[in-house]
């Protein structure tokens, strides 16, 4: 019986070793360029402890007018300062050649805590993706810069509403790359999922702090499961024709749907599972362990 507990233990599932990718907490060390000191314009890339994070439209980069600001007390704040909608930015790994992969049995999870103030009823207020930038790099003002566009950016988004509890005010989509500059173009976007790809609004509360997360697990070489929870708004999707390879999240809001948003303790974490060889030879030594307590139990 114990052989087999330590085999079930040591098994390649069981093996899986998460691996921290990013894990922003917004501490002062990665955060300059404000004139106040507790609302800074940006942020260092220091991996996992820090990414640098890109705004569609950055305005004029003070504390009082920047589109983003953030804070070693409270995170990071996407805010109206004049324009209609605040995107940002941050990837997960070091450079563009540099992308997650998903084999079978492995997942990506993004979790973060989320706030709005004085949040409205505004369909697709809300929308933040996991994605795969195909090589791009962006830089501030990437809505603005021909140049540096959203148009290569693939992954999954999800849309929903701040207020509204209806159905399919929150809803996964696929963002595959398009020609439109605007990363949720809707001519960018598929729903060719089957389970519960779609559910009520958020009901957020203003000021509340609320815990988030979305899950990618491949589980199988030609299907993704993707989960969300926000505030007990919960998606469980299958993709068939799924996205498997990651480097980026992205953060949006439309202005008229709250006077801003803070989010905080971004973290992504990977849970790969170990190569065929090295499983492979941690359960031989296992084996070969046990055969030798027996060996020598029988010769006694």
């Amino acid at each position: 019986m114990a052989i087999w507990l330590t085999l079930l233990a040591l098994s390649p599932a069981a093996w899986a070793a998460p691996l921290t990718l990013l894990h922003d907490q917004f501490a002062a060390t990665y955060l300059s360029g404000g004139d106040d000191p507790d609302l800074e314009v940006y942020s260092a890339n220091h991996l996992p402890e820090s990414t640098a994070w890109y705004m569609s439209y950055p305005m004029a980069r003070t504390s009082a007018t920047s589109t983003v600001v953030f804070s070693p007390n409270t995170g990071m704040t996407l805010r109206d300062t004049g324009g209609g909608t605040t995107n940002v930015m941050g990837y997960f790994t070091n450079d563009r050649t540099e992308f997650v992969n998903l084999a079978v049995g492995e997942s990506i999870e993004l979790t973060f805590t989320f706030s709005a103030k004085n949040p409205v009823n505004l369909s697709s207020g809300f929308a933040m993706g996991f994605l795969n930038s195909n090589g791009t790099q962006v830089a501030d003002g990437f809505y603005s810069l021909p140049a540096v566009t959203a148009k290569s950016f693939e992954g999954y988004v999800i849309f929903s509403n701040f207020v509204n509890v209806g159905n399919w005010n929150t809803t996964l989509n696929r963002r595959h790359a398009d020609e439109n500059d605007s990363l949720y173009a809707t001519n960018a976007m598929d729903q060719n999922f089957t389970g519960d790809f779609h559910n009520d609004g958020l009901a957020l509360s203003s000021d509340t702090i609320y815990a988030a997360s979305l899950t990618i697990t491949r589980t199988d070489v030609s299907e993704n499961r993707i989960q969300f929870s926000l505030n007990g708004v919960t998606l469980d999707a299958i993709d068939n024709a799924p996205y498997t390879t990651f480097d980026s999240i992205n953060f949006n809001f439309q202005t008229q749907a709250s006077d801003g948003i803070t989010i905080n303790d971004i973290k992504v974490v990977y849970s790969q599972i170990p190569e065929p060889g090295t499983a492979g030879l941690g359960l031989a030594a296992v084996i070969l362990g046990w055969m030798s307590r027996r060996r020598r139990a029988l010769e006694i």
